[in-house]
């Protein structure tokens, strides 16, 4: 996916999560998860990769926190969860492919970050994040 395609997600990640606030979800987070999105958007017009990932992450916790209120068989059929998930998956892996990108044209004798699912490179970009972070 392009850049484009990949800022057209995000923008309509905002409005799925921003349609949350009926939900039976904390109000408070959807609003906060609206603001992180609404950063993501930002970052990935401005081209700042790590950012957007670290605004990302955020709206993690809403995902996290309207999953914990699904009961079994609503978590299997649930279109917003699933729509959620995906859209914050390609993001991801835009982010992560773009930071992968300046990383090995920067630094040619680094580590990368290597990809072989979309649940582990989750994983390994929440922890390259934190690493870089601190």
């Amino acid at each position: 996916m392009d850049w484009r395609g990949v800022l057209g997600e995000a923008k309509q990640l905002r409005i799925r999560v921003a349609g949350m606030v009926f939900f039976k979800v904390d109000k408070e987070k959807v609003i906060e998860a609206t603001f992180d999105v609404d950063e993501v958007i930002k970052s990935l017009e401005k081209e700042e990769w790590v950012s957007a990932a670290a605004s990302l992450l955020k709206v993690y916790d809403l995902i996290e926190d309207y999953r914990n209120t699904l009961s079994k068989m609503e978590l299997e059929y649930d279109d917003t969860l699933k729509v959620l998930e995906t859209k914050t998956a390609l993001i991801e892996g835009f982010i992560g492919k773009q930071i992968e990108k300046e990383e090995s044209n920067s630094c040619p004798g680094k580590v990368k970050i290597m990809r072989k699912s979309e649940r582990n490179s989750s994983i390994r970009l929440h922890r390259y994040l934190r690493r870089r972070m601190s």
